[in-house]
């Protein structure tokens, strides 16, 4: 899920948006977005999963509307519509739905949606998965946002719960077709010394007999105002297909230093087949670096190197612009 940046954990990440609201304050609409373009060899083929893509460059073209609207001091309604336009060399022209929701919010602290929305799962994912390029292999089962999702969210004094039920009908964006329901929930909590920790769990049910998927994970967190940001997960995912249980455990970490507008960050991701049988599909190293030209704009670099034998390393630069 790469709608979250480095910088998002590295450096203050810049927060713009043209906000148009009501004489009363009470209506609010903001309007923000991001332009970004990657150069490199981005990914590995298909049909030769051990080898990289060729060289080339990708798109992307985001835009987010977030509007509210104050009925009392206790209810405040609110929706979110997200759009992502991406382009590649390898699947051309897509138009991505991210966000599409409704919902109230009460008390500033307990929130209920209906529609598409990041499933709780997304909690302990944003801990780690926070490169611009690379990174998230191990959350590959996890959906990061859900269509027909009721969920309620309640934030308070550093605790985030939240928990969703999805019922599909037919989604058309993403590979969900064979899925009835999911459901999921989540628990994090951050002290005041920096210390955080996330438990998450997800299952889901699928319209075939023995397909469905079970995962739990949990997080470990630590950031300060020095710039050094540390995190680890660990998780495991059980499935079966015809009748035979497996079993996914993926470990993923990252250590990031910020310095103004310079970040430098590592991580480690590894995904393993522990049954039937143990074999390790990704152990990967991730090296990173990002520079903001102006509070709006940033450059960056990364290369992955993975330590399966006859794997070929991943590399790429790209620039980010935001308004």
């Amino acid at each position: 899920m790469k709608v979250f940046i480095i910088g998002a954990l590295l450096i203050t990440s810049p927060v713009m948006a043209l906000t148009f609201s009501s004489a009363d304050q009470n209506d609010t609409l903001a309007v923000n977005g991001k332009f970004k373009y990657q150069f490199g060899a981005l990914g590995y083929q298909w049909r030769a999963p051990n080898e990289a893509q060729a060289v080339g460059g990708a798109d992307q073209f985001s835009l987010n509307l977030n509007g509210s609207s104050k009925l009392n001091d206790t209810i405040t309604l609110i929706g979110e519509m997200s759009w992502d336009l991406l382009t590649d060399s390898q699947f051309g022209d897509q138009l991505y739905v991210d966000q599409a929701w409704l919902g109230a919010r009460f008390n500033d602290t307990l929130e209920l949606t209906v529609g598409r929305s990041e499933t709780p799962f997304t909690q302990v994912i944003d801990l780690t998965d926070v490169f611009n390029i690379f990174g998230g292999q191990g959350y590959r089962y996890q959906a990061a946002s859900l269509d027909d999702q009721f969920k309620a969210s309640y934030y308070r004094d550093n605790l985030d719960i939240r928990v969703a039920y999805a019922k599909h009908d037919q989604d058309q964006q993403d590979a969900n077709f064979n899925t009835k329901e999911q459901y999921g929930a989540s628990i994090g909590y951050r002290a005041n010394n920096g210390l955080g920790m996330v438990v998450a769990l997800d299952n889901k049910v699928s319209n075939d007999q023995d397909s469905d998927i079970n995962s739990l994970a949990v997080g470990l967190s630590y950031t300060n105002n020095h710039g050094l940001y540390a995190a680890v997960t660990h998780g495991v995912s059980q499935f079966e297909r015809a009748w035979d249980v497996r079993e996914l455990a993926y470990w993923e970490s990252v250590l990031s230093y910020s310095f103004k507008q310079f970040a430098l960050g590592v991580g480690y991701n590894r995904l393993s087949l522990q049954e039937p049988e143990s074999e390790t599909w990704t152990s990967e190293i991730i090296v990173a670096g990002e520079y903001y030209l102006i509070p709006q704009a940033k450059i960056y670099a990364e290369v992955l190197l993975n330590q399966i034998a006859d794997k070929d390393p991943l590399y790429g630069i790209g620039m980010q612009y935001y308004f």
